[in-house]
């Protein structure tokens, strides 16, 4: 019964984990967007574009394996 709790509990910090890694990561990479540009010599629209593409990523996934 202990076991079977211990991981209910397991599988629910999972699920967190995955419902907030979408949104920790965008908060964490619209700062650095100026700073990306700088460093990588490229415009904000290739910035943009790379943020987009790791959302359409994150959104496919949780399609495809979520299910």
């Amino acid at each position: 019964m202990l076991d079977r709790k211990k991981n209910s509990f397991l599988f629910l910090i999972y699920l967190v984990g995955l419902s907030i890694i979408g949104f920790l990561a965008t908060d964490m990479y619209l700062p650095a967007f100026d700073m990306m540009r700088l460093d990588l010599s490229t415009d904000k629209s290739s910035i943009s574009a790379s943020l987009s593409l790791f959302l359409a990523g994150y959104a496919l996934a949780q399609l495809v394996w979520g299910q």
